[in-house]
Order: C-alpha cells, then sequence, then structure tokens
C-alpha cells in the first residue's frame, strides 16, 4: 500500500514536490483539488509503478524542467524509486483501485 508520497520532480505540475507535515496515506485518503492541479498525474505515476511502464511517466515530463523525472515514494515500509527512466523495482501490487479520481467544477 502507498504509505507516502516523499517527493516528485519534473512530472506534470510537480516541478519540486516534497512531503512536509504529516502526509501518511491511509486505507482511505481523499485527494482533492481543482482541475490542472495534478490529479491524473498522480494516477498516471502509480500506474507506470503497477504496470512497471515508465512511459506513462517519461510522457508528463515538466515541459521546460532541465533535469529528466524522478520520483520517490514510501510503499509498504519500502523506497521506491522512479530515476534515469525506471523504476528501482517492480511493484504489481498497487492497483488502479487504490486511487480513484474526482474532479471538481470550479
Amino acid at each position: 500500500m502507498l504509505q507516502r508520497i516523499i517527493s516528485i520532480k519534473g512530472v506534470g505540475r510537480f516541478r519540486n514536490c516534497g512531503a512536509a507535515g504529516d502526509v501518511t496515506f491511509r486505507r482511505y485518503t481523499l485527494v482533492f483539488a481543482e482541475n490542472g492541479h495534478g490529479k491524473t498525474t498522480l494516477c498516471a505515476i502509480l500506474r507506470s509503478l503497477g504496470t512497471n511502464a515508465p512511459a506513462l511517466v517519461l510522457g508528463r515530463a515538466t515541459l521546460g524542467h532541465p533535469e529528466p523525472p524522478e520520483i520517490q515514494l514510501l510503499l509498504d515500509g519500502s523506497n521506491v524509486a522512479f530515476r534515469g527512466g525506471a523504476w528501482s523495482a517492480a511493484y504489481p501490487h498497487i492497483e488502479e483501485s487504490e486511487m480513484s479520481v474526482a474532479t471538481s467544477a470550479a
């Protein structure tokens, strides 16, 4: 289970995003934001991890960002990273059902 997003750099709207405060995911965690604030990008990151498809992350690289995409997650007590265009470990246990996306009309 996803426990924490440690950092996301150079993916979609996440130029250099790091966790601050208690952002531990629980069994049910609501991620709510207006359209265009990265919810679908988070789903693409998890889908990429679960299917070991780096193209899902690489295709969302932040335009104009000088570095390639880099992601660090905490899953079941282990750090998993996306660096150099690949995941550090396969994690097929993650399922799309672990994250649902709801959008708001602002």
